[in-house]
């Protein structure tokens, strides 16, 4: 008999993500293939969607979902508080003693990582003689956007008391998937919706 996505096991799901406009179109924006399907324990892997968790609770193996979240459901609002405006020094943005002109520009959208190694997008607003000012966005890229994802069970199994222990660890810090505060995404700025 197949196994209900309940708290305490194991999920593996496969899953399409839609931008839904306000005219009502639909623009896939991210997949998650079956072939490398997103895995957690119900009810205990932090930082889930409840809206998310509703649409696959009772489910089984092969079972299909979709479920569209506003921003207040999903992924927050976008907020023009959790943009900062940075200067950064030049040689981080060098290759070879110069910057490419091509990747380095104003108006430029780049990545950069926080201390945790965490990506998060920013924008180049100026180049000046010793640095590069640069807006960075510490919103989810999908702040602001009511999104729609259908996809499929792929997995629903008895999790194991080492997956457990490891996903109760990684629910530490102060809710920026695990990061600690400081780090430039945290909860005293509210830095990533850690607000909700």
């Amino acid at each position: 008999m197949p196994q209900k996505i309940e708290p305490g096991k194991f999920v593996e799901v496969a899953y399409d993500i839609y931008d839904v406009k306000a005219d009502g179109s639909e623009e896939k924006i991210h997949e998650v293939p079956a072939s490398d399907p997103e895995k957690f324990i119900f009810g205990v892997t932090p930082h889930m969607l409840p809206s998310l968790l509703d649409a696959l609770e009772g489910k089984t193996d092969g079972d299909c979902f979709d479920v569209t979240m506003t921003p207040q459901e999903g992924f927050g609002e976008y907020n023009d508080d959790f943009v900062r405006i940075e200067e950064l020094p030049k040689e981080i943005f060098e290759v070879d003693g110069k910057i490419d002109p091509e990747q380095i520009h104003p108006e430029a959208k780049i990545m950069l990582q926080t201390n945790m190694g965490q990506p998060v997008p920013a924008t180049v607003i100026e180049i000046q003689d010793k640095s590069v000012r640069v807006a960075v966005d510490f919103n989810h890229p999908l702040a602001g956007k009511t999104v729609k994802l259908v996809g499929k069970v792929i997995k629903v199994r008895e999790a194991t008391a080492e997956e457990i222990a490891i996903q109760q660890a990684q629910a530490g810090g102060c809710g920026c998937n695990g990061g600690s505060c400081g780090e430039g995404c945290d909860c005293s700025d509210k830095g990533c919706n850690c607000d909700k």
